[in-house]
């Protein structure tokens, strides 16, 4: 997903999906769809440009997880892997 909003400051980027911290709302529906996705073997990753948007990208494995096994592709910051 892509906005062209004000986008997000690196330092603040850094902290996306930290409970509770937040400008609006109670802070919980980035940490709960990357845990949904965690659980399901995917990630989920931002890219910012500050005054340009935000990119929120979701990866999810097409099978089961581990079924692709060294073929599939690494999932950054985890040992996961989800198939192409």
């Amino acid at each position: 997903m892509h906005d062209t909003g004000r986008g997000i400051a690196p330092d603040l980027l850094a902290w996306r999906g930290t409970p509770f911290l937040t400008d609006r709302g109670a802070g919980l529906g980035v940490v709960l769809a990357r845990s949904a996705i965690q659980q399901h073997g995917g990630a989920l990753t931002y890219a910012s440009q500050v005054g340009r948007g935000t990119t929120a990208r979701i990866r999810l494995p097409s099978s089961p997880l581990g079924a692709c096994g060294a073929r599939g592709t690494a999932i950054p910051g985890t040992r996961d892997r989800y198939c192409s």
